[in-house]
């Protein structure tokens, strides 16, 4: 996370959904950044104000926000490009959760809930099946059939194991060492 008291500038900042792309650079009020060794996600938290105008609606023929007129529901990508006293920050993050905080007559605030790709996949897909084997291979299987990652994108620990094994489980909220990727 970069300093408070440090501005940074943000190159690009928009959300896309489907083929619609809307700029929210100069309408973002925070956004906070995370990345940590013993999580394998990217999150970031992000607020924005928007005005009642802001985005057309094809299908209705009316302008409104960005929140109700996209509309924001879950899985949008937020494409970014930050340069802070830190470096510079480029990546692909999706929308977890949006909160509409505050709503008035000609504006709104919105928060955003972003994790990575990996994340989000890890969220909306359960695993139920039954495995044999060893389980670098099963969880090998399970990223690659589940998840569709290749096989030369993947750097698993032999001496990993699976902490839970109950009936449903998250891959990657239960595997006892992050999955690297060897794209990063």
């Amino acid at each position: 996370m970069a300093n408070a008291s440090s501005s940074s500038i943000y190159e690009k900042l928009s959300i896309i959904k489907g083929d619609r792309e809307v700029s929210l650079e100069f309408k973002t009020t925070s956004f906070d950044y995370y990345e940590s060794l013993l999580s394998p996600n990217v999150t970031a938290t992000m607020t924005f104000v928007d005005t009642a105008g802001a985005l057309k609606n094809e299908k209705e023929n009316r302008r409104g926000t960005i929140y109700n007129t996209l509309p924001i529901t879950g899985g949008e990508e937020i494409q970014f490009i930050i340069n802070s006293k830190l470096g510079i920050i480029k990546d692909n993050l999706f929308v977890n959760t949006a909160v509409n905080l505050n709503q008035e007559s000609q504006r709104e605030s919105v928060a955003l809930s972003l994790v990575s790709k990996e994340g989000l996949s890890n969220h909306n897909i359960a695993v139920s099946d039954k495995y044999n084997g060893t389980i670098k291979n099963s969880v090998e299987k399970i990223l690659t059939t589940k998840f569709g990652l290749l096989k030369n994108e993947l750097d698993l620990d032999a001496r990993s194991k699976i902490i839970s094994k109950g009936v449903s489980f998250r891959p990657l909220n239960e595997y006892e060492f992050p999955v690297s990727s060897k794209s990063n």
